[in-house]
This record gives structure tokens, C-alpha cells and sequence, in this order.
């Protein structure tokens, strides 16, 4: 994706691939929308003016929302340490510390939407990282502040081919950049798939049961998985037997299949359906908490 500071305005950056908007509204509530919404971009294709359409839907939909957004990159996927992902994703822990610290009224409400298998594994890295324990000064628990998590198609299976044909679409579409792009990119990801077998760094089935670990994203946040029944890089029956695992938790869960749509597109050709689910997602989410607080009055 672009480097350009402008290309993802009104976000700025904040750190190696990592952008922030943050808004001057510290008073809203969650009735309203998620004070923080959080973005975990995709492997594949994931442009500035693609991921720029993302973000100017949610600031229509919900505009006093601060807007985080923390890319992913193939190989701090494939091969990265956690020390090296976590020293990346420093700013980002800055920025959701000050957010949840800078609230005047009411609690911090925090929106996960994870993009694939790339992004679930950002997602992981940085809220682990928060928690740290080597630095307690700065060590924040998020579970109690993440309310809804958007599951983007993911969680798909370990699949080296499926892998790197949703890394492949990230090449430039210039002959000279697939030429030398998918040599290096199945290096990249035979690299990964070898250092994973050997269980030297945590692959694709590690985040699945990640996803469903409370020790990770908590009990609390309510799970609405999308996902698309073409999708040729991470396959809808993968999908729906995490779905089936996920409810068999004990997690609050909704789901949305869509038809015609490809791997992390699901707008397209959609946009409405697709931004209304989403709208109604968080309606859902904080009807049922309003109740549960009802209930113990």
C-alpha cells in the first residue's frame, strides 16, 4: 500500500505502517457507536484506496470514533519474530492506551474488524503485546473494553497454496513486479509454512484456536463473522466450523455469508447489505447489554 502521508487522510502515521485518526470526542457512549475502531488489514491487495473506503464508511456510520489502523506485512507473517512484531506495533499500544485513558465519561468501546488470516495474526501480536507483563507500568487489559470483534473472512485452515494466493494479489500488477514478486513471495511463504511445522513460529491453526481462547480476546466481546461462499483463499466451511466451535464456547455469535463476493471484498457489489450488518451488529451488541444491565437492577 501507499506510503503517501495524504493517502489515508484524515489518519496520519504513527509508526511503520501503522495510522491513527483520533477524535476530539471524549464524551460519547457506546449507545452512540465504538469510541476506537481498530483495523487489521489483509496480506493481499490491501491498497490505500481500498482500505480508504473502509475508513470513510466507518467515519460516516460513526463519526466521533478514534480510528486505528495497523497493516500487515508478508513477512512479519511469515517469518517474523514476536519481539520484531511487537517493537512495530509500539505506537499502536501508545495510541490505545491514551485512548482508553482520555475517557471522560463512560467506558472505552472497543471495535476489532480482522481481515483475514493476516490480519488475525496482528491482532493477536497486539493484544497480547498490551498485556506484557515485562513492563508493567504500561500494561493494559483490553478484554474488558473490546466489545464486538468483526471476523473479515477468517479463519481459514493451514493451507500453503491458499496462503500464497492471498499473498500474491499484494504483488504489483507490472510485469517486472510478478516476475520478481512471486519467486520471493513463495519463498516467503515455504519459509513460513517450514518454520510452522517445526513450531518454531505460530501458524494459521495456532490463530484459529487463538480466536476462541478467553485468555486472548476475553468472553465479553460478541464475534460477527463475514465471509464470502467463492472465497478461493480462506474457504467458507473453514469459516463455519470455527462459527460451530465458537458458539460451542459458550460466545455470543452472528454470522453473514455472502454470495457472488471474493476474499476480503465483500463490499463490492454489496456495500449496502454490507454496512447495514455491520450498523446492526453494534445496535445488537449494545441492546443485549442494555438488557443484561436491566436484569440486574
Amino acid at each position: 500500500m501507499s506510503s503517501r502521508p495524504n493517502a489515508l487522510e484524515p489518519l496520519q502515521p504513527i509508526g511503520d505502517n501503522l495510522y491513527l485518526y483520533e477524535s476530539s470526542d471524549s464524551t460519547s457512549d457506546e449507545s452512540q457507536g465504538p469510541s476506537l475502531i481498530v483495523l487489521f488489514t489483509w496480506l493481499g491487495g490491501a491498497t490505500a484506496s481500498r482500505i480508504q473506503k473502509y475508513l470513510l464508511s466507518y467515519r460516516a456510520i460513526w463519526p466521533a470514533a478514534t480510528i486505528l489502523l495497523v497493516t500487515t506485512r508478508v513477512f512479519e507473517f511469515a517469518a517474523a519474530t514476536s519481539g520484531a512484531t511487537h517493537a512495530r506495533l509500539k505506537p499502536a499500544r501508545d495510541a490505545i492506551r491514551r485512548h482508553v485513558t482520555s475517557r471522560v465519561k463512560g467506558r472505552p468501546s472497543t471495535l476489532f474488524h480482522i481481515f483475514s488470516n493476516g490480519g488475525l495474526h496482528t491482532a493477536i501480536h497486539l493484544i497480547l503485546s498490551l498485556r506484557d507483563t515485562k513492563d508493567r507500568a504500561e500494561s493494559l487489559d483490553l478484554r474488558p473494553y473490546l466489545k464486538g470483534i468483526i471476523i473479515d473472512c477468517c479463519p481459514g485452515q493451514t493451507d500453503y497454496m491458499r496462503t500464497y494466493q492471498g499473498a500474491i494479489v499484494s504483488l504489483p500488477s507490472t510485469l517486472l513486479g510478478q516476475l520478481l514478486g512471486k519467486p520471493l513471495l513463495f519463498l516467503a511463504v515455504t519459509l513460513s509454512s517450514s518454520l510452522t511445522h517445526a513450531g518454531l513460529v505460530a501458524g494459521v491453526k495456532d490463530y484459529r484456536r487463538q480466536l476462541n481462547d478467553s485468555n486472548v480476546f476475553g468472553s465479553l466481546a460478541r464475534r460477527f463473522y463475514l465471509y464470502a461462499k467463492e472465497d478461493v483463499v480462506v474457504g467458507y466451511k473453514d469459516v463455519e466450523l470455527h462459527i460451530k466451535e465458537a458458539k460451542e464456547k459458550g460466545y455470543e455469535v452472528d454470522n453473514v455469508c455472502f454470495l457472488n463476493s471474493n476474499h476480503c471484498s465483500l463490499p463490492r457489489g454489496n456495500e449496502e447489505m454490507y454496512w447495514d450488518t455491520i450498523r446492526n451488529f453494534w445496535k445488537k451488541l449494545v441492546l443485549k447489554r442494555e438488557d443484561q444491565i436491566r436484569c440486574k437492577l
